[in-house]
């Protein structure tokens, strides 16, 4: 396996070196130092692999051989030859890689230190477990608590006599004004009490059904609502305003359901 897959090579340099040699003595010198970087250092005198890598005669290279050595590219050493360019770019990237491991090397201590102060702060900081337990409880309580409400909507039991009980009935929803709503039997008393004619009443009743309708009012007790709108000041100021513009009357002309709950209102008894 190769212990250089690349290397820096600078052309220029190489061509200006090989200028007086043969194409022969080129490629053979160019070989050798191909070879050098592969394998990370000298490289073993061996004249049969070292034709096959030249790709010529035995006879050849070692006649290619002797003539590099003459012209000082190459050195025979203790059965090695050494191309002492590619062996100093050699050291030199080897000197290059050993830095970067070392630092490499100190930020990963570096991080590992600050993973491990990170973890040590998470777990000083967690619950224990009888206090995970606990918060759990709470939120299990809580989340049922809201539940009840949502679903139920009901008001503590209210003590009587004799220590029984009894449920608070259901608060009812609010919604708009049923199709079918008219005012009922204590409407009327309701509106007498504020010393309301009959016109006036059904002027009143107008004015509440067209506002509910047009405004798309909600209310959970259509009656309650109505019996406040009797009671209130505009209802006064407005009643007010009309009496005193010489007997003007309202528009109570009206058709459907609306009329037929102002004729039921006007026409009940005040029992």
């Amino acid at each position: 396996m190769s212990k250089r897959p690349w290397y820096k090579r600078w052309p220029s340099n190489f061509i200006s070196g090989t200028i007086h040699m043969t194409l022969e003595e080129a490629g053979a010198y160019s070989f050798i130092i191909d070879l050098t970087h592969d394998q990370g250092g000298p490289i073993i005198d061996d004249p049969q692999y070292l034709s096959r890598v030249c790709k010529c005669s035995v006879r050849k290279w070692k006649s290619l051989r002797q003539r590099l050595i003459d012209m000082e590219k190459i050195h025979e050493i203790d059965g090695y030859l050494h191309q002492p360019r590619a062996l100093n770019d050699i050291k030199i990237n080897q000197s290059e890689h050993d830095k970067f491991r070392h630092s490499g090397h100190k930020g990963g201590e570096k991080s590992s230190k600050s993973r491990s102060r990170i973890a040590r702060n998470y777990a000083e900081n967690q619950p224990t477990l009888s206090e995970n337990n606990d918060l759990a409880k709470n939120r299990l309580v809580a989340r049922e608590k809201t539940r009840r409400i949502e679903e139920e909507s009901i008001t503590p039991l209210s003590p009587l006599e004799g220590g029984e009980t009894k449920a608070v009935k259901k608060r009812k929803k609010k919604s708009n004004m049923p199709d079918d709503w008219a005012p009922n039997p204590h409407a009327k008393t309701v509106a007498m009490n504020e010393g309301y004619d009959d016109e006036e009443r059904r002027t009143i009743l107008l004015q509440f059904t067209d506002y509910a309708n047009s405004s798309g009012k909600q209310y959970a007790d259509w009656d309650s609502a109505f019996y406040n709108w009797i009671r209130s000041g505009i209802t006064r100021n407005d009643v007010s305003q009309r009496r005193r513009a010489n007997g003007q009357k309202g528009n109570g002309s009206n058709s459907g359901s609306i009329a037929a709950s102002v004729n039921r209102f006007i026409n009940q008894s005040s029992s």
